[in-house]
């Protein structure tokens, strides 16, 4: 499946990029601390389902996938 796919290959292109460990929004160039207080995880570091999680939300902004479902 094509977005499957996508999803790994995001998977694996960021591996060594850093996410907060509380909210998994990623580290933005130099910012110290995340303003939830989480110090700086690499991918690589978080449990497969949010490995999983984070690369889900990356691929949906790239292709401009709101985050929030409407019934």
């Amino acid at each position: 499946m094509k977005m499957k796919n996508s999803v790994g290959q995001i998977l694996e292109d960021n591996q060594d990029e850093y996410f907060c460990q509380f909210c998994t929004k990623p580290k933005i160039q130099s910012v110290p601390i995340c303003s939830c207080s989480g110090s700086w995880f690499k991918l690589r570091d978080f449990d497969f389902d949010t490995q999983f999680s984070i690369a889900q939300q990356i691929f949906n902004s790239k292709k401009g996938v709101s985050d929030t479902k409407t019934d």
